[in-house]
């Protein structure tokens, strides 16, 4: 980012490397990749399958809009639930709102279920990137889901099209109210805010665990910090596998 920065050319660009915090830390200091992918996306195709299967309707009839957090997919495929973490959750069918008649505590978790782990998980979390970048690519103005846009923590409904993306904000909820939502949300993620300068500070419990269990004491770090705390930690995960596992 700071290479296009410094280039001075206006460039669209998809962050891959978790861009519900990552892409919100680089737009705290001017250098907000155009959106990114993967996340919460995911949950947006299977939510369609899951309902449009339940209601015996064509899943292109179901419109979801979602604003959430990484934390949401995590919790949900992990324990079949949000993990308490706030979200704002709308489905419509055609026209209409069916969000209050619908029992989202069976159908969030059952559109996971056969949700793939590891490295199986690759080709989805893919495909939602090259969904984005066709959009821009083709400038198509799709309305469609995705992290970090315009350097927002979270996942948000989007138009996405050459000029970038466009947040689509549905009724009952405006931008103030979604970006508390998600920075609240994004704590249950072990982040506890992302300060104006881009520095991400830790929870206390995440920094709690991570000094404890893997020898890693760092509590708040900027951006510019990013590439030695990296090499750091990556150090410090191989020692707690030799300790565990060797």
């Amino acid at each position: 980012m700071m290479a296009i920065q410094q280039a001075g050319v206006r460039s669209l660009t998809v962050n891959t490397c978790f861009p519900d915090g990552v892409n919100a830390a680089l737009g705290k200091i001017g250098l907000a990749p155009t959106v990114g992918g993967g996340n919460s996306d995911l949950l947006i195709p299977r939510l369609q399958k899951t309902i449009g299967e339940a209601l015996h309707v064509p899943l292109h009839n179901i419109t979801i809009t979602l604003i959430a957090h990484h934390f949401h997919v995590v919790s949900l495929v992990r324990n079949g639930s949000m993990g308490g973490a706030p979200y704002f959750l709308r489905i419509r069918l055609g026209d209409r709102d069916i969000t209050k008649e619908l029992n989202l505590d069976h159908i969030l978790p059952q559109s996971v279920k056969h949700f793939p782990s590891g490295h199986l998980a690759h080709p989805y979390v893919a495909s939602s990137f090259v969904k984005n970048i066709l959009c821009m690519i083709n400038d198509s103005g799709r309305i469609t889901h995705a992290p970090g846009p315009s350097g927002l923590v979270g996942g948000w409904p989007i138009r996405l099209s050459a000029k970038g993306a466009e947040i689509l904000l549905p009724e009952g909820i405006d931008m103030t109210q979604g970006i508390l939502l998600v920075e609240e949300a994004q704590r249950f993620d072990g982040i506890e805010e992302i300060q104006g300068d881009g520095t991400i500070v830790i929870t206390d419990q995440a920094y709690s665990i991570m000094k404890e269990v893997v020898g890693y004491d760092c509590k708040k770090f900027s951006p510019e910090e990013s590439e030695g705390r990296a090499a750091e930690l990556i150090a410090r995960f191989k020692e707690l596998r030799k300790r565990v596992v060797d």
